[in-house]
């Protein structure tokens, strides 16, 4: 399902998968929503097919709005 969501007063269309741990976002929709400066570290990870790769960090803490719920 997809879904519209306001980060940092930007909109976005983003992909609902209930069962995830965590959010993923492009370096170019980071850098869109203007968040850069919330990334920390960086991170390494081992898809399922072997492959891996590089990603730009974790953000600790971040609210995003969906319909009238901010989380």
């Amino acid at each position: 399902m997809h879904l519209v969501l306001k980060i940092n007063q930007g909109m976005i269309k983003g992909l609902v998968d209930t069962g995830a741990s965590m959010l993923i976002m492009a370096t170019n929709v980071i850098r869109k929503l203007d968040i850069m400066h919330l990334v920390v570290g960086h991170e390494i990870y081992k898809t399922t097919f072997g492959i891996v790769t590089h990603a730009l960090g974790r953000i600790i803490e971040l609210l995003v709005k969906v319909g009238g719920i901010i989380c």
